[in-house]
Protein backbone atom coordinates (compact mmCIF):
# COMPACT_ATOMS: atom_id res chain seq x y z
CA UNK A 1 0.00 0.00 0.00
CA UNK A 2 1.30 3.43 -0.92
CA UNK A 3 1.48 6.18 1.69
CA UNK A 4 -0.42 9.39 1.12
CA UNK A 5 1.68 12.56 1.10
CA UNK A 6 1.76 14.35 4.45
CA UNK A 7 -0.42 17.08 2.93
CA UNK A 8 -2.49 15.29 0.27
CA UNK A 9 -4.12 17.46 -2.37
CA UNK A 10 -7.18 16.27 -4.26
CA UNK A 11 -6.14 18.11 -7.41
CA UNK A 12 -2.83 16.24 -7.49
CA UNK A 13 -4.60 12.92 -6.99
CA UNK A 14 -7.00 13.67 -9.85
CA UNK A 15 -3.99 14.42 -12.04
CA UNK A 16 -2.39 11.12 -11.06
CA UNK A 17 -5.56 9.25 -12.07
CA UNK A 18 -5.65 11.00 -15.45
CA UNK A 19 -2.00 10.17 -16.02
CA UNK A 20 -2.67 6.52 -15.19
CA UNK A 21 -5.57 6.46 -17.64
CA UNK A 22 -3.44 8.03 -20.37
CA UNK A 23 -0.67 5.48 -19.78
CA UNK A 24 -3.22 2.67 -19.89
CA UNK A 25 -4.52 3.87 -23.24
CA UNK A 26 -0.94 3.87 -24.51
CA UNK A 27 -0.71 0.24 -23.37
CA UNK A 28 2.06 1.09 -20.93
CA UNK A 29 3.20 -2.13 -19.27
CA UNK A 30 3.65 -0.53 -15.85
CA UNK A 31 0.16 1.01 -15.97
CA UNK A 32 -1.37 -2.32 -16.93
CA UNK A 33 0.46 -4.01 -14.05
CA UNK A 34 -0.88 -1.41 -11.59
CA UNK A 35 -4.43 -1.94 -12.78
CA UNK A 36 -4.08 -5.71 -12.58
CA UNK A 37 -2.72 -5.47 -9.02
CA UNK A 38 -5.25 -2.99 -7.63
CA UNK A 39 -8.44 -3.15 -9.67
CA UNK A 40 -10.59 -6.21 -8.83
CA UNK A 41 -12.08 -6.36 -12.34
CA UNK A 42 -8.59 -6.63 -13.85
CA UNK A 43 -7.24 -9.18 -11.37
CA UNK A 44 -5.71 -12.19 -13.12
CA UNK A 45 -6.21 -10.79 -16.62
CA UNK A 46 -3.46 -10.54 -19.23
CA UNK A 47 -2.42 -7.22 -20.77
CA UNK A 48 -4.52 -7.68 -23.89
CA UNK A 49 -7.59 -8.57 -21.84
CA UNK A 50 -7.17 -5.46 -19.68
CA UNK A 51 -6.80 -3.26 -22.77
CA UNK A 52 -9.99 -4.81 -24.17
CA UNK A 53 -11.89 -3.72 -21.03
CA UNK A 54 -11.82 -0.11 -22.31
CA UNK A 55 -11.37 1.30 -18.81
CA UNK A 56 -12.42 4.87 -18.03
CA UNK A 57 -11.38 7.62 -15.63
CA UNK A 58 -13.52 6.19 -12.83
CA UNK A 59 -11.57 2.94 -13.10
CA UNK A 60 -8.24 4.75 -12.91
CA UNK A 61 -9.48 6.68 -9.88
CA UNK A 62 -10.61 3.45 -8.23
CA UNK A 63 -7.21 1.89 -8.90
CA UNK A 64 -5.41 4.88 -7.40
CA UNK A 65 -7.64 4.86 -4.32
CA UNK A 66 -6.99 1.17 -3.72
CA UNK A 67 -3.25 1.70 -4.08
CA UNK A 68 -3.52 4.16 -1.19
CA UNK A 69 -5.53 1.70 0.87
CA UNK A 70 -9.07 2.99 0.29
CA UNK A 71 -12.02 0.95 -0.93
CA UNK A 72 -13.15 3.61 -3.39
CA UNK A 73 -12.34 6.99 -4.90
CA UNK A 74 -15.14 8.50 -2.82
CA UNK A 75 -13.48 7.30 0.38
CA UNK A 76 -10.14 8.72 -0.71
CA UNK A 77 -11.77 12.03 -1.62
CA UNK A 78 -13.59 12.27 1.72
CA UNK A 79 -10.44 11.44 3.63
CA UNK A 80 -8.29 14.00 1.82
CA UNK A 81 -10.89 16.70 2.37
CA UNK A 82 -10.99 15.86 6.08
CA UNK A 83 -7.20 15.94 6.29
CA UNK A 84 -7.21 19.49 4.99
CA UNK A 85 -8.83 20.61 8.26
CA UNK A 86 -6.13 22.25 10.35
CA UNK A 87 -8.34 22.62 13.44
CA UNK A 88 -8.21 19.63 15.83
CA UNK A 89 -11.83 20.24 16.84
CA UNK A 90 -12.95 19.99 13.21
CA UNK A 91 -10.94 16.83 12.73
CA UNK A 92 -12.50 15.30 15.86
CA UNK A 93 -15.99 16.21 14.66
CA UNK A 94 -15.27 14.51 11.32
CA UNK A 95 -14.05 11.45 13.19
CA UNK A 96 -17.28 11.38 15.21
CA UNK A 97 -19.33 11.51 12.02
CA UNK A 98 -17.40 8.63 10.47
CA UNK A 99 -17.52 6.60 13.69
CA UNK A 100 -21.20 6.98 14.60
CA UNK A 101 -22.87 8.17 11.38
CA UNK A 102 -25.48 10.90 11.19
CA UNK A 103 -29.00 10.55 9.85
CA UNK A 104 -29.09 8.57 6.63
CA UNK A 105 -25.30 8.82 6.35
CA UNK A 106 -23.96 5.66 7.92
CA UNK A 107 -20.67 5.22 9.73
CA UNK A 108 -17.47 4.90 7.72
CA UNK A 109 -15.31 2.86 10.09
CA UNK A 110 -12.39 2.40 7.69
CA UNK A 111 -12.00 6.16 7.39
CA UNK A 112 -12.44 6.66 11.14
CA UNK A 113 -9.78 4.03 11.86
CA UNK A 114 -7.34 5.54 9.39
CA UNK A 115 -7.82 9.04 10.77
CA UNK A 116 -7.19 7.67 14.26
CA UNK A 117 -4.03 5.87 13.13
CA UNK A 118 -2.64 9.05 11.63
CA UNK A 119 -3.72 11.17 14.61
CA UNK A 120 -3.36 8.78 17.58
CA UNK A 121 -4.02 11.53 20.14
CA UNK A 122 -7.32 12.43 18.51
CA UNK A 123 -9.55 11.07 21.29
CA UNK A 124 -7.03 11.39 24.14
CA UNK A 125 -8.72 12.63 27.30
CA UNK A 126 -12.18 11.78 25.93
CA UNK A 127 -13.28 8.94 28.21
CA UNK A 128 -16.66 8.50 26.51
CA UNK A 129 -14.94 8.16 23.14
CA UNK A 130 -12.53 5.63 24.64
CA UNK A 131 -15.57 3.33 24.73
CA UNK A 132 -16.02 3.81 20.98
CA UNK A 133 -12.47 2.68 20.23
CA UNK A 134 -12.40 -0.14 22.77
CA UNK A 135 -9.74 1.29 25.08
CA UNK A 136 -10.41 -1.02 27.99
CA UNK A 137 -7.65 0.41 30.20
CA UNK A 138 -9.03 3.96 30.00
CA UNK A 139 -12.59 2.80 30.62
CA UNK A 140 -11.63 0.65 33.61
CA UNK A 141 -9.57 3.48 35.11
CA UNK A 142 -12.39 5.97 34.63
CA UNK A 143 -14.92 3.68 36.31
CA UNK A 144 -12.55 3.28 39.28
CA UNK A 145 -12.10 7.04 39.49
CA UNK A 146 -15.79 7.89 39.11
CA UNK A 147 -18.26 5.02 39.73
CA UNK A 148 -21.12 7.22 38.51
CA UNK A 149 -19.48 7.89 35.14
CA UNK A 150 -21.07 4.90 33.31
CA UNK A 151 -24.42 6.69 33.74
CA UNK A 152 -23.13 10.10 32.59
CA UNK A 153 -23.44 11.84 29.24
CA UNK A 154 -20.98 13.97 27.31
CA UNK A 155 -21.78 17.25 25.56
CA UNK A 156 -23.37 15.39 22.66
CA UNK A 157 -25.90 13.65 24.95
CA UNK A 158 -24.15 10.33 24.46
CA UNK A 159 -23.52 8.03 27.40
CA UNK A 160 -20.45 5.78 27.55
CA UNK A 161 -22.57 2.69 26.77
CA UNK A 162 -24.23 4.37 23.81
CA UNK A 163 -20.79 5.41 22.57
CA UNK A 164 -19.68 1.78 22.57
CA UNK A 165 -22.89 0.39 21.06
CA UNK A 166 -23.15 2.93 18.23
CA UNK A 167 -19.46 2.85 17.28
CA UNK A 168 -19.09 1.66 13.69
CA UNK A 169 -15.54 0.65 14.55
CA UNK A 170 -16.96 -2.56 16.02
CA UNK A 171 -17.24 -3.78 12.42
CA UNK A 172 -13.44 -3.87 12.20
CA UNK A 173 -11.70 -6.88 13.80
CA UNK A 174 -8.97 -4.81 15.43
CA UNK A 175 -11.56 -2.84 17.45
CA UNK A 176 -14.44 -5.29 17.93
CA UNK A 177 -13.42 -7.22 21.04
CA UNK A 178 -12.18 -4.14 22.87
CA UNK A 179 -15.48 -2.37 22.29
CA UNK A 180 -17.44 -5.40 23.49
CA UNK A 181 -15.25 -5.59 26.60
CA UNK A 182 -15.87 -1.90 27.29
CA UNK A 183 -19.62 -2.42 27.00
CA UNK A 184 -19.43 -5.34 29.44
CA UNK A 185 -17.44 -3.25 31.93
CA UNK A 186 -19.99 -0.45 31.71
CA UNK A 187 -22.95 -2.77 32.24
CA UNK A 188 -21.24 -4.40 35.21
CA UNK A 189 -20.69 -0.90 36.63
CA UNK A 190 -24.37 -0.05 36.43
CA UNK A 191 -24.87 1.45 32.99
CA UNK A 192 -28.50 1.36 31.88
CA UNK A 193 -28.94 -1.24 29.09
CA UNK A 194 -32.04 0.67 28.00
CA UNK A 195 -30.17 3.96 27.64
CA UNK A 196 -31.03 6.03 24.59
CA UNK A 197 -29.52 8.72 22.40
CA UNK A 198 -30.86 11.13 19.81
CA UNK A 199 -29.58 11.36 16.26
CA UNK A 200 -29.40 15.10 15.43
CA UNK A 201 -31.10 14.36 12.11
CA UNK A 202 -34.08 12.76 13.88
CA UNK A 203 -34.48 14.59 17.21
CA UNK A 204 -37.95 13.16 17.89
CA UNK A 205 -36.90 9.52 17.55
CA UNK A 206 -34.64 8.37 20.44
CA UNK A 207 -32.51 5.33 19.64
CA UNK A 208 -31.59 2.67 22.19
CA UNK A 209 -28.13 1.30 22.89
CA UNK A 210 -29.43 -2.12 21.87
CA UNK A 211 -30.52 -0.71 18.51
CA UNK A 212 -27.03 0.69 18.00
CA UNK A 213 -25.34 -2.65 18.67
CA UNK A 214 -27.75 -5.00 16.94
CA UNK A 215 -29.82 -2.87 14.56
CA UNK A 216 -27.21 -0.49 13.20
CA UNK A 217 -23.95 -2.43 13.66
CA UNK A 218 -25.47 -5.94 13.43
CA UNK A 219 -23.22 -7.16 16.22
CA UNK A 220 -24.85 -10.05 18.02
CA UNK A 221 -21.81 -11.14 20.01
CA UNK A 222 -22.29 -11.29 23.79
Amino acid sequence: MKDLPQRPHLGHLKKQAKELLAAYRERDVAALARLRAALPAADGRGDDAIVAMDLRLADAQSCLAREYGFASWTQLKDYVEAQSAQDDAQRLEQWRTWTFGVGYHGAKPQLAARLLREHPRLVAGEATLACAVGDVAVVRAHIAKDPQWPKARDGASMSPLVSACFSGLIRLPEFAQGIRDCAALLLDAGADPNDRTVDPAFPDDPLSALYGAAGRNHDAAP
